[in-house]
């Protein structure tokens, strides 16, 4: 193996791991933000 293998292996691994939870957040804001505007169009048509 390489000497840098395990360098580029980590940054793979930590740059894997900040992107699944950025795209974690985004999904979970938007699925939040969809049932807000859900509740919101329900209230309105009271």
């Amino acid at each position: 193996m390489p000497d840098g293998w395990f360098a580029v292996a980590e940054m793979l691994l930590v740059f894997g791991g900040v992107l699944a939870f950025a795209v974690w957040q985004i999904v979970s804001v938007n699925r939040a933000s969809r049932e807000d505007r859900r509740r919101r169009d329900e209230d309105n048509r009271q």
